[in-house]
């Protein structure tokens, strides 16, 4: 198998993972809905509760549905045909969790016209698999792409702890 094979199998097999992950999780959570609440010192450590969020993240353009599977739809075909452009295999994962995470959320749009959100931590507003994926997704992307500019500078022999203008 060649190596952008490989990379792509890889990618198709994590983003299915998370949308089965994050269906999977949802149903059951629809089929034995829990309202529950760990507290301390009034700080909400952990919650479970069913919404039904018609916006995107954080409540933010509530009603529009549509609109956002249409930006989702969008996204992940994008993501789909700069695939292959992607050079290092250690960005493919990041691009699985988050594309996997994006069709979670849309295949909810498609069909409930909302997304089902029901776990919160420590006070972040409720969220479901697909939203985990797509943060941690982010979350390392960034990291790798930082990485890669520290390996460049440390090439070019810039040394930000000696370099006084900082």
């Amino acid at each position: 198998m060649k190596k952008e094979d490989s990379k792509k199998t890889c990618f198709f097999a994590v983003a299915a993972l998370v949308v089965a992950a994050d269906q999977v999780s949802k149903l059951l959570f629809l089929s034995f809905p829990l309202e529950y609440e760990v507290k301390a010192a009034g700080i909400r450590l952990l919650g479970f509760q069913l919404l039904r969020n018609t916006g995107a993240a954080f409540g933010m353009l509530k009603g529009n549905a549509f609109i956002l599977a249409v930006v989702s739809a969008v996204f992940i075909a994008i993501v789909l045909a700069k695939l292959k452009e992607v050079k290092k295999a250690g960005l493919s994962l990041p691009m699985a969790l988050i594309c996997g995470g994006a069709a979670g959320n849309l295949v909810d749009r498609i069909f409930r016209g909302y997304v089902i959100d029901f776990v919160s931590i420590i006070n972040i507003p409720y969220f479901n698999l697909a939203d985990a994926s797509i943060s941690i997704g982010m979350l390392l992307a960034i990291m790798l792409l930082l990485k890669k500019e520290h390996k460049k500078t440390k090439k070019k022999g810039i040394n930000l702890k000696e370099n006084k203008n900082i």
